[in-house]
């Protein structure tokens, strides 16, 4: 099994470190996971933002943290009014899923020896290098003593760069 993740990108670590012989390959894109000092706590300050102002708030805050910029688009990408998550998908990430990776510990002693089974690819989107999905993608790269492999744009490049972020893909999987 291949398996691309991106904001499951810690789920995909989790999954390639406890049943490395089901996972051949993993591409995690920006794994929010807390290997930095300012990240310590970013998630919940983005719950208090939407418990005292709400979801769109909230969103623009984590956007903000993360570098998405869609007004940066490739030629002949339009958005549509769907490009946000579904209403349920957005709560429960703000309700139940970023405080899920405040808590995770990732075992990296236990995920370096699946690396030797299991070809993990962290990616990252070269035009957030400044904003800490990117830092801690390099953080998670550095404990496995590997690079960042750069795609297109920025955190949701597959949005609004989804033919260049595809290609990217397919030549890293092509890799193999």
């Amino acid at each position: 099994m291949c398996l691309v993740a991106v904001g499951g990108g810690v789920i995909g670590l989790d999954l390639a470190a406890r049943y490395k012989e089901q996972v051949n390959t993993l591409v995690a894109h920006e794994p929010p996971l807390h290997l930095l000092p300012e990240a310590e706590g970013r998630h919940g300050s983005i719950r208090e933002i939407y418990r005292r102002e709400g979801v769109a708030s909230a969103m623009q805050k984590f956007m903000s943290q993360v570098g998405v910029n869609y007004g940066d688009l490739e030629p002949g990408v339009q958005l549509s009014d769907q490009r946000n998550r579904p209403v349920q998908n957005t709560l429960f990430l703000l309700e139940h899923e970023l405080a899920m990776y405040d808590r995770y510990q990732l075992d990296f002693a236990t995920l370096s020896k699946a690396s030797n089974q299991t070809r993990i690819v962290i990616a990252a989107g070269q035009s957030g290098r400044e904003y800490l999905g990117y830092r801690n993608a390099a953080a998670v790269a550095e404990r496995l003593e590997t690079t960042v492999v750069e795609f297109p744009s920025h955190h949701a490049g597959y949005i609004t760069h989804p033919k260049a972020f595809a290609g990217r893909l397919r030549d890293v999987l092509g890799e193999e």
